[in-house]
């Protein structure tokens, strides 16, 4: 019999900080798998630099090109940069 196993939930932050804003916007939410991070950043922060955590953890950058239809995916800020 094959071994079952359960997809852990996460807890993920999309934090946006549009051109010339200090202050950004962020959308929080739980998802078993990470292509949820993909839909709420192409329906909420097209076109701006969007931090991506997990659980806390800085995952990533992503920036979705409107225009050309694709993504930019980039290591995430260091610790620095959050402070």
């Amino acid at each position: 019999m094959g071994r079952r196993t359960t997809r852990h939930e996460s807890i993920f932050r999309l934090v946006a900080s549009p051109a010339g804003e200090a202050a950004g916007q962020f959308i929080e939410f739980e998802a078993t798998g990470r292509e949820a991070v993909f839909l709420l950043t192409a329906r909420h922060f097209a076109n701006q630099d969007t931090e991506v955590f997990s659980d806390g953890r800085p995952l990533c950058r992503l920036l979705m090109q409107a225009e050309g239809g694709y993504w930019v995916i980039s290591p995430p800020r260091d610790a620095a940069a959050h402070s």
